[in-house]
């Protein structure tokens, strides 16, 4: 488990909570006492949104009394989410126009090119 400690007002740190307390010298005897801003958690990859809501809700039960919140990421994905489909359907969109514009102007030059070509062979005849 990797945790995001603020140090200082400057500068973010990534290390375990063990290497952290040995980083301090001394200043901390425990590692409830060091100063931790926010903790991230890395989850098995085959986690369902049933059991990450149970863990979101049994650690809001576990913090309820120590004004700690649980910022579930999947909260703030929704709005990308819609983005992306919505980016996806415009360029997709644009994509079948430009091909349609293009198909088009390829059997424009064809047609002319054969009548063209049609008129140079009679005249050779």
């Amino acid at each position: 488990m990797c945790i995001n400690l603020r140090i200082s007002h400057r500068q973010d740190v990534i290390l375990s909570l063990p290497q952290f307390l040995r980083l301090t010298d001394g200043a901390y005897q425990s590692v409830e006492d060091l100063p931790i801003r926010f903790m991230i958690f890395k989850l098995k990859e085959h986690v369902t949104d049933d059991e990450l809501d149970e863990l979101v809700r049994r650690l809001n039960l576990a913090i309820i009394d120590q004004g700690v919140e649980v910022w579930d990421y999947r909260r703030t994905l929704g709005p990308f989410k819609i983005a992306n489909v919505a980016m996806n359907v415009f360029v997709n969109f644009t994509t079948v126009v430009a091909m349609m514009i293009s198909f088009f102007s390829l059997m424009s030059s064809m047609f002319t090119n054969i009548h063209e070509q049609t008129k140079e062979i009679g005249v050779l005849r």
